[in-house]
This record gives structure tokens, sequence and C-alpha cells, in this order.
């Protein structure tokens, strides 16, 4: 099952129910039958970050690391610094010749990274209608339409400022 999104930067979005989410950083995360969870990118974060041409790894496969410590730097428009949102042990699909096209085309079977939590609280994570409810309060839920530069204040006030000034 999943819940259907209208409308999010000119795209209809389907948000699985199966898994939990963080929000802030975009990511999904599913429990696997092993009890590591596997985690990837959200496609409403994918929109919004532009196309993911690269990854690269900031740790080792089989680290121990803490929950919002950076494990990941994703290479889209801009750098993405990606954090892990469990504290446990970290490691990374074999195969990452590819990654970041399988991640556009496939984002919700396309894992980034697993963890095996030391620690899981999942009060610290949301459910996909709470994720929703984050959602109709972003850029992309603003511009329905998906237009450049669409709603972004930064890009308002660049956009106007080019209009006023003068060149000689």
């Amino acid at each position: 099952m999943a819940i259907q999104i209208e409308d999010f930067l000119g795209t209809a979005l389907s948000i699985p129910e199966d898994r939990f989410y963080e929000p802030e950083e975009g990511l999904w995360l599913k429990r696997q039958p092993d009890g590591t969870f596997a985690v990837g990118f959200t496609e409403p974060a994918l929109l919004m970050t532009g196309a993911m041409r690269d990854i690269e790894m900031l740790v080792d496969s089989g680290a121990k690391v803490n929950s919002g410590e950076t494990v990941l730097l994703g290479l889209t428009a801009k750098l993405k610094y990606i954090a892990c949102p469990l504290p446990g042990i970290v490691t990374f699909p074999e195969q990452r010749d590819g990654l970041g096209s399988s991640i556009m085309a496939d984002p919700y079977n396309t894992p980034l990274f697993f963890v095996d939590p030391s620690d899981f609280n999942e009060r610290n994570l949301s459910n996909a209608a709470v994720y929703c409810d984050f959602l109709k309060n972003s850029e992309g839920a603003r511009n329905p339409k998906g237009l450049k530069g669409g709603v972004s204040p930064t890009c308002k006030a660049v956009y106007m400022g080019l209009g006023q000034q003068k060149f000689d």
C-alpha cells in the first residue's frame, strides 16, 4: 500500500507505507529479515535535490556510527551530505557502479546503505502518513507545477534583484 501525492514539483508520487521515514534527510528505512535496515532516498527528496550523479562513501563498510553521523556524500546539482538515521554498524551495497542512476530509476528499491542498529527507537522516525504531512509544508508542495525558480524565497530575491539591476 502507498499514499498518493498529486502535483509535487509537477509529479504524482506514491509514498510506500511499509517503511519508516526520516523527513529532514529525505530518507526511508525498511527493516530487512535479518533485523538490519535498508536506507534509501525518498522520491520527493530526489525531486528536490536534482539528479543523483554519484555517491561517495565517507565511512568504511562495517564502521560503527552514531545517529546523525554523516556517512555519504551525494553529488547532485549541489553536494548533499547524508547522515545515518540510526546508531549502529553501516554497510554499503557490494555493487556501487551506477548506484546514482539506479536510485533515480527506482528509489524505493535501491538502498544507499544498510544499518544494523545498536539502538532502535521508532519514535525518532515517521510513518508514511506523518512524512506526507511533512511534505505538505515543503517547497515541492508549494510548487505543484514544478516551475523553475518555483517558490524559493532565495530564487525570487535573486530573480527580482537581477531584473532591477542596470548594466552599463
